[in-house]
């Protein structure tokens, strides 16, 4: 099996450290991250279904209490890249063992949480510790597994998001109805000191003679002096560039209800990104390396990334409207139904991570992009006849689509980076996830309202007639399925690119 040693576009990409654990350790090593993903991404999703409960304790507005929801997402996303490059300074066991701290705590607190106010602060706290701990999940469980496990594992935490997702609906509502919205928070708290105490346990010391998930240790890091520099203008400024975005893709849909928050938005973006452009690029030691953007290997996987999570969350959100207000569904048939893709997902993004371990191939994610896009056109096609058999027949494909891209995408992605810089590549998948599920639930919406409203319409969505809902959100699918043409050539592209260099010093190459 061949090295990797590959010169990427100007970043030289080194093979990181072996695992220097037992074998046995790997694997619980593996469930400590693994259950950890899974509490920060139900987190994100279960308080949801708490919403009319908590908008009703507290005897405030719909709009308030989505900043529950909505301050989690927010600050989750803007400190991703931040966590990643602390990392590097402080250790990934420190930086995992700090972040559930913060977690657990916000968690508890969230639970006597007795105003809006307290609760949205509280949910912050959390999302600082998620962000910590979830910024290098990715980065642990790469440097934990050899290289020819590497792309399973890949596959076995997009199962585990998978199946939080999945889980997060059904575990809120049941929570809600027998315990009361307070357990969605007091019920991370016993899992949580668990993993606290099985991560003290069982990772590696934070010792950079030793420790095979510190970056530091190679022998090739950075001077000491630059290492403790601070990059605190920069950090600032991603800070407030991602949160800026972040508002900003979360208020397409409503843009002209709104204008001078959407223009407001706009212009704090665009003014903390030069900032953030012109500080990095003269910094030693920035807390955003700009020279990773000049890397096509890394670039390239991470807009197919932003694509597939884009194109997903379309069908996501205009999903229920559809069944519910067209073919006349209840919430539990629609729930079973869109069910389906994560389904397939959660069985076959192993299976295809560990495709690509034992037979590497460089265009499995351009060929998972290709599956979903014809998935998505057909579904599209499927929506405007009403064929609900239709329908669920597509749904299958689009679910393999999925599991084909997800493992083998997200490793050419930690793989395009050098050892040191392996916590930025982790928290960058992280940051581009969220990323594309907030701009596939925007543009979802945007769609069919810039529809609706060339129809005449002026009224809510759910009130629309069936006709005229079924072809709004069939065209909605339609441009889902013509984004993920876009990202089939984008992959496509990026093997070309590695053409002749990965077939052969691939670590993943036999």
């Amino acid at each position: 099996m061949a090295t990797r040693a590959i010169a990427k576009d100007g970043i030289k990409a080194k093979n990181p450290s072996p695992c220097k654990s037992p074998e046995m350790h790997k694997y619980i090593i593996a469930a400590i991250v693994f259950l950890g993903v899974f509490m920060f991404v139900l987190d994100g999703s279960v308080v949801s279904i708490a919403l009319p409960t908590i908008t009703r304790v507290f005897s405030i507005d719909v709009d308030q209490s989505e900043w529950v929801v909505t301050a989690y997402l927010l600050i989750l996303t803007s400190l991703f890249l931040i966590f990643g490059k602390a990392s590097e300074r402080t250790g990934k066991k420190m930086m995992f063992l700090s972040g559930f701290v913060l977690f657990i705590l916000g968690s508890f607190l969230c639970g006597l949480s007795t105003s809006l106010n307290a609760l949205v602060f509280f949910r912050v706290v959390q999302a600082i510790g998620a962000a910590m701990a979830f910024s290098i999940s990715f980065a642990i469980i790469f440097l934990v597994f050899p290289e020819e496990e590497r792309g399973r594992a890949m596959g076995y935490i997009g199962s585990t998001v998978a199946i939080a997702g999945i889980a997060g609906p059904v575990l809120g509502g049941f929570i809600v109805s027998s315990l009361g919205w307070e357990y969605i928070f007091f019920l991370n708290v016993p899992p949580g000191l668990l993993l606290l105490i099985l991560t003290w346990k069982f990772l590696p010391s934070d010792n950079a003679d030793t420790d095979p998930l510190d970056a530091s240790s190679s022998k090739e890091k950075a001077p000491k002096k630059a290492q403790k520099k601070m990059d605190f203008l920069g950090a600032a400024a991603l800070i407030i560039c991602t949160t800026a975005l972040m508002a900003l893709v979360n208020q397409l849909p409503t843009t002209m209800d709104d204008p001078t928050f959407t223009v407001s938005c706009t212009l704090i973006f665009l003014a903390s990104l030069a900032v953030l452009i012109r500080t990095e690029s003269k910094q030693e030691d920035p807390i955003l390396n700009l020279s990773i953007f000049n890397n096509r290997l890394f670039v390239l996987p991470c807009m197919a990334m932003l694509i597939y999570f884009t194109a997903e969350y379309i069908l996501v959100v205009l999903g229920p409207f559809y069944f519910e207000g067209v073919m006349g569904f209840t919430p539990a048939q629609v729930g079973t139904i869109l069910l389906i893709t994560p389904a397939i997902t959660i069985l076959g993004a192993p299976f295809f991570g560990w495709m690509y371990d034992k037979h590497y191939w460089r265009y499995y994610a351009a060929t998972g992009m290709a599956v979903m896009a014809a998935s998505l056109l057909l579904i599209s096609f499927a929506l405007r006849t009403k064929d609900l058999g239709l329908v669920i027949l597509y749904f299958i494909p689009l679910g393999i689509g999925y599991a084909i891209f997800q493992s083998p995408n997200t490793t050419e992605i930690m793989i395009a980076l050098p050892e040191e810089m392996i916590g930025i590549a982790s928290s960058f998948t992280g940051a581009v996830r969220n990323l594309g599920m907030g701009l596939g639930i925007s543009f979802g919406s945007l769609l069919v309202s810039i529809q609706l409203d060339m129809a005449g319409y002026n009224g809510s969505i759910t009130g629309a007639s069936p006709e005229l809902l079924s072809i709004s959100i069939s065209n909605g699918i339609l441009i889902a399925g013509l984004l993920c043409i876009l990202g089939m050539l984008i992959s496509a592209r990026g093997c070309r690119i590695a053409k002749g260099a990965c077939s052969k010093d691939h670590p993943n190459a036999h």
